[in-house]
């Protein structure tokens, strides 16, 4: 489980990398002919010759470039159309997919200045006006996007996804009538257009009171994308609109079980349940939409309305559903009448087991029973140690004190084993616990655990009587195995080790706790021990497990054809363990063969739907190489709870949900994996993205700044903050955005401190170049060192005006170094400016002297 891979890093270039893309193409190579010795048909043949090969070169680089875009790998499309641009510079198809591979990325800016490069040309295709159109809806310029999208159809008439794109943009301008025009016209001139049948759907349900032919339109959708939450919620509302309402209670479940974060099918739902007369679950769906979204009004209304309707009804039946449960409490091992029915009701999945408390409820409401009987005994615990507190020392030892002492024992006995059981069904999957809930426990156990103690000490001192505490050994569900993995789920390594050493010490063979401690060596990055570990598996049998452990070892190794046939031994031995097949999964992806990865996860889900080792790793290829971000989503939810504490899988739903344009909820994410990990650059250089998405630049540049802090060659970061700095001035100048003095201090404050791991950084590689040198100087690192000056002067010159005006909270004592560093840095920049000079370096850069 150790093998899931980070999504690939959110990526907002510079203008930098695309200045290739305006420079003229390269000259053509010399033919073996001298030109002055050719006659003038031959030369121009000979440049014809040149010119049609560079053509075609570049046409397959942006085919190639436009198939990675179609995958989601805008970032490696770049790189492709750089080079083709290159070769052919009049081709704007080539500026056209830039911008959307930058619109992709989140730089509205470049992709704005790639578009607007071509429309400006003389060389105009319809793919560069439609790609300036879908620039201006980003930014929701629906009028001019409009305008573009039409002069891309001017050109070329036929072109099925420009009248989508723009039915999009008139759609946001409350042009149902055009929007609807152009999605018909879209669809008409390419059938297969899906993404047309959802908004025209859309359209004909929630916009033009037309169901019927909405829901015709996303029947088309779902047929070839049965997976897609939102479709079956706004068919929902379609059905709910003709009265079908079984229908539409199914479509708004179906929604759900894609889903569980889709508000829209809650609310559906609960309207639904309403006119069914099914109160409670409407109530119970309402609730849960607002859990999603706090704000979400029409909910409020919905409910309040419904509680007006029912009160009386429903606080009949919650009592008569807390008098159930309580009854079941009393008598753990008899399902009551009552919750007989609740079961009958498919509230749990396995009737032939049975929890910690005798019963086979699952889920919130097994909690809630939990929480009930701990809370009464905590309540009675109370009690006794208020009547022990009325004993004076002398009367410790009396009859009536040695009384009380056992009853108060008794009852921390019964809790001690009540939440030892809670522990263990937690462990089982009886029901989740969030991550906060879990240290609460776990705290709850380790403080319960001094009381027995304290009761036992005490009763052998004043009363001679010896007792003991019930262990978590003796509770049936939570083997040492099981606990070891749920440890390592939550990322608590050294604890999951503690648990496997005492575990062994008592039976050395216990091959499934040996395979535990391997894979907690493995987390632990200690191979060696792995191997140690794998190694004694194998004297003690040649089970598929065994197998497995070795193959996951050798994976890390990049022992492949070791690892493929151990991979195979092992599927053979147990061809339907869900673990090995999933792990199976994870080599196929280093193999590339991404197909056969994801056949391999899918298998494993559907023998283990709560499998961790897929629910992890299939999202990756959803978000890679399948582009589908919504059922990332409904993956890394499930992988979540089941660990809570892996900063990678709130990192992959992030990355998800900027790929859907939730950008709230990709905030919360990378803020949410940033605080699990707080080195985690990426997830906090993605706050930043997300920041100045939302026009926060303040925000996002500090969090630049802080993925700066934690590893200052972060290229990305660098680019980007330098891109939301210049954000800032202009809006500063324009008055747009006002600093206080106390605002500007903490910018350059922060800041200098990046600025001074820069500096030091590169000027560490410049002079690890340079007493590295041979006959070869990467000159690039002079270069980026000469660069690091550079900027840092810049920055100091304004630190330096900005405190002469007054707009900072500096003291001149602050600021006495700051002539002297100004000093030392034009200093150093001059030193790497002559270095590169004196060692053939060429220097696109000006000499600091004549600045």
């Amino acid at each position: 489980m150790r093998s899931f891979t980070r999504g690939a890093a959110l990526v907002v270039l510079s203008s930098c990398l695309w200045i290739s893309m305006y420079a003229q193409s390269a000259a053509p190579t010399p033919t073996p002919k001298r030109v002055e010795d050719m006659t003038d048909e031959e030369a121009i043949n000979a440049t014809d010759e040149v010119y049609k090969k560079k053509v075609e070169q570049a046409a397959k680089l942006l085919a190639q470039a436009n198939a990675l875009i179609a995958q989601g790998k805008d970032r490696e499309a770049i790189p492709l159309l750089n080079q083709a641009r290159e070769l052919n510079s009049n081709d704007t198809r080539i500026l056209a997919a830039g911008a959307i591979a930058l619109l992709h990325l989140g730089d509205l800016a470049n992709a704005e200045a790639a578009a607007r490069a071509g429309v400006n040309s003389f060389f105009k295709s319809p793919e560069i006006f439609d790609a300036l159109g879908q620039v201006q809806v980003a930014k929701k310029e629906f009028p001019a996007a409009i305008e573009s999208f039409g002069k891309s159809l001017d050109i070329e008439d036929t072109n099925a996804t420009v009248y989508y794109h723009r039915g999009i943009a008139k759609a946001s301008s409350n042009d149902n009538a055009g929007a609807l025009a152009d999605y018909t016209k879209a669809i008409q001139l390419d059938p297969k257009l899906d993404d047309a049948y959802f908004k025209r759907g859309y359209l004909y349900i929630f916009v033009l009171d037309q169901p019927a032919k909405g829901i015709a339109d996303l029947d088309s959708f779902l047929a070839r994308y049965p997976n897609y939450s939102y479709a079956y919620s706004n068919r929902a509302s379609g059905y709910f609109n003709l009265k079908q309402f079984d229908k539409s209670l199914a479509d708004n479940t179906k929604a759900i079980s894609l889903l569980d974060k889709n508000k829209f099918a809650f609310a559906n739902r609960g309207l639904t349940y309403v006119q069914l007369g099914k109160y409670d679950l409407a109530r119970t769906d309402y609730a849960k939409a607002l859990e999603l979204d706090p704000n979400f009004q029409l909910v409020k209304d919905r409910l309040a309305d419904l509680d007006k309707q029912n009160a009386g009804s429903d606080a009949a039946k919650k009592a008569d559903f807390d008098r159930a449960l309580r009854a079941t409490m009393d008598t753990p091992n008899v399902l009551t009448p009552e919750f007989a029915a609740e079961i009958k009701k498919g509230q749990q999945a396995n009737l032939g087991d049975k929890n910690g408390l005798g019963t086979t409820i699952r889920g919130d409401r097994l909690k809630l029973a939990y929480d009930l009987k701990i809370n009464g005994l905590l309540v009675e615990s109370k009690l006794s140690t208020d009547a022990m507190g009325k004993f004076t020392a002398a009367e410790l030892s009396s009859a009536a004190s040695c009384t009380e002492m056992e009853h108060g024992y008794d009852i921390n006995n019964q809790l001690n084993d009540l939440i030892l059981k809670k522990r263990a069904d937690a462990y089982g999957h009886w029901f989740d616990l969030t991550e906060t809930e879990t240290k609460d426990l776990e705290t709850g156990i380790s403080g319960q655990a001094k009381v027995l103690d304290t009761y036992r000490l005490q009763l052998k001192k004043s009363c001679g009587k010896t007792v003991s505490a019930t262990t978590s050994a003796d509770l049936p569900g939570e083997t040492a195995e099981r606990r070891i993995r749920w440890l390592n789920l939550h990322k608590r390594y050294n604890e999951a080790l503690r648990s496997a050493n005492e575990a062994l010490a008592a039976n050395p063979t216990d091959e499934a706790v040996l395979q535990q401690r391997a894979e907690t060596y493995g987390f632990l990055r200690k191979f060696d021990l792995e191997k140690k570990d794998v190694d004694t598996l194998f004297t003690l049998s040649r089970a598929a497990r065994n197998y497995m452990a070795r193959a996951d070892w050798e994976r890390i190794q990049k022992m492949y054809p070791e690892a493929k046939a151990d991979y195979e031994k092992a599927l053979s031995l147990a061809p339907v363990d869900a673990d090995i097949i999933a792990s199976y999964g994870i080599f196929l992806i280093l193999q590339n063969d991404q197909n056969g990865a994801l056949a391999q996860y899918d298998r494993a889900l559907s023998i283990d739907p709560q499998n961790a080792i897929a629910l992890s790793n299939r999202p990756n290829l959803y978000l890679n190489y399948f582009a589908r971000p919504a059922d990332a989503v409904t993956d890394l939810n499930a992988a979540i709870k089941l660990m809570p504490s892996s900063e990678e899988l709130y990192y992959n739903r992030g990355m998800a949900y900027y790929q859907l344009g939730k950008y709230d909820e990709a905030l919360a994410d990378f803020q949410k994996a940033f605080e699990i990990e707080p080195k985690y650059r990426d997830a906090i250089s993605n706050v930043g993205v997300i920041f100045a998405k939302k026009g926060l630049l303040e925000n996002a540049m500090y969090a630049y700044m802080q993925a700066l802090n934690i590893d200052p060659d972060y290229e990305i970061a660098q680019n980007n903050l330098t891109g939301i700095v210049a954000r800032i001035k202009t809006a500063l100048a324009s008055g747009a955005l006002k600093f206080s003095k106390q605002g500007f201090t903490n910018y350059y404050t922060a800041r200098s401190k990046v600025y001074g791991k820069i500096v030091t950084k590169s000027d560490m590689a410049a002079n690890d170049e340079l007493n590295r040198r041979s006959d070869t100087l990467h000159c690039s690192i002079l270069l980026d060192a000469y660069k690091a000056h550079y900027r840092f002067d810049s920055f100091l010159r304004s630190l330096t005006d900005d405190y002469n005006l007054g707009n900072t909270t500096y003291s001149t004592e602050d600021v006495k170094l700051l002539p002297e560093t100004i000093r030392v840095n034009k200093q150093n920049m001059s030193r790497w400016f002559d270095t590169m000079h004196n060692s053939g370096c060429i220097v696109y850069a000006f000499d600091p002297e004549f600045q």
